[in-house]
């Protein structure tokens, strides 16, 4: 389920991030619903590749980069509440993103935890553990 859900967000981030630079009235600079600027959509294509790259990886790595970005999208959540208009200070957004934020984050761990992948140190997801003896 977590690679599934590292797929489709994956594809969604890439896809919105870049339809963002493309005057549009969903997502963009200027007298769009969600207002971003070129910093916050590269974030967002990142956070898109990412989770593309984790799903082909394996249900493990799908599963701990979609609570890693979700965790991420709560703090820009957070941020977004106290200041309007700036991420940090810099990355420019508005209140919807700040809602918009919220929701993938919660999504975004919640399907993480619902992921039966583990991630185990220098082992593959996929095989049985080896055998000490």
């Amino acid at each position: 389920m977590a690679k599934t859900l590292a797929i489709i967000f994956g594809i969604v981030f890439v896809f919105l991030s870049l339809l963002a630079f493309v005057v549009n009235p969903l997502i963009g600079a200027n007298n769009s619903l969600f207002t971003t600027d070129a910093i916050y959509n590269i974030i967002y294509l990142i956070f898109g590749i990412i989770l593309l790259i984790a799903a082909g990886a394996g249900e493990g790595l799908s599963t701990l980069w979609l609570k890693i970005i979700g965790i991420l999208e709560l703090i820009l959540f957070i941020d977004g509440l106290f200041q309007s208009g700036a991420l940090f200070g810099f990355i420019g957004s508005n209140m919807a993103d700040a809602w918009l934020n919220l929701v993938l984050g919660v999504i975004l761990i919640l399907g993480g935890y619902a992921g039966k992948g583990k991630v185990a140190m220098g082992q593959p997801t996929n095989s049985p553990p080896s055998n000490p003896m």
